[in-house]
């Protein structure tokens, strides 16, 4: 009977002990999960500053001034341009604009004609995202008037012209001989 006592002592402190390494392991297990949740957060704002740094993705930054602009106009370099839209899933608009590409001199001053027209049967809230390719030029890109700083409402039905001023850099890149500018038209609707 002693015998049988210290066997089942044995197999409880086992057990003791195996449970204290579940907890721990458990808690370990948390604060994996808690960390990658919390690092998951963190990396929408890290790839902001990483693209800011970098120049990649295009991400044209916020609305210049053209008053600090003081660019001169160089004749003797063309660039070609392309301007290409696209809509988000569920955004049921109908963009055109006045040309699908341009030759243009860094250093002047453009504008681009935009015409949205909503298709649904009720107000849409549209958010327009430009962007730059190659990526590296997106600094250069200076956007003075865009619809894109702000959400836009239309009503339905609606159609509006809506104008891009632009300037590119003089002292862009040589290499960046050809750009385009995407503009992505999403839904920002919540229904």
């Amino acid at each position: 009977m002693h015998l049988c006592v210290c066997r089942y002592a044995s197999h409880v402190s086992v057990n003791s002990n195996v449970e204290q390494k579940n907890s721990r392991l458990a808690l370990k297990l948390l604060l994996v999960v808690l960390g990658m949740t919390g690092f998951g957060f963190a990396l929408i704002p890290l790839y902001d500053v990483l693209c800011e740094l970098t120049g990649i993705n295009g991400k044209v930054g916020t609305r210049v001034d053209s008053s600090t602009l003081n660019y001169v106009v160089d004749k003797e370099r063309n660039l070609g341009l392309d301007l290409v839209t696209s809509l988000g899933k569920a955004t049921p608009l109908i963009v055109e604009t006045e040309t699908k590409s341009l030759q243009i001199h860094p250093g002047q001053f453009y504008v681009v004609n935009y015409r949205v027209h909503n298709q649904a049967d009720k107000a849409l809230t549209i958010r327009a995202v430009p962007s730059v390719a190659p990526g590296v030029a997106a600094a250069d890109f200076k956007i003075i008037e865009c619809f894109c700083f702000e959400p836009l409402r239309l009503e339905a039905g609606e159609a509006k012209n809506l104008p891009l001023r632009f300037v590119v850099n003089p002292g862009i890149a040589q290499q960046s001989n050809h750009l385009a500018l995407a503009i992505t038209f999403l839904n920002t609707n919540k229904d």
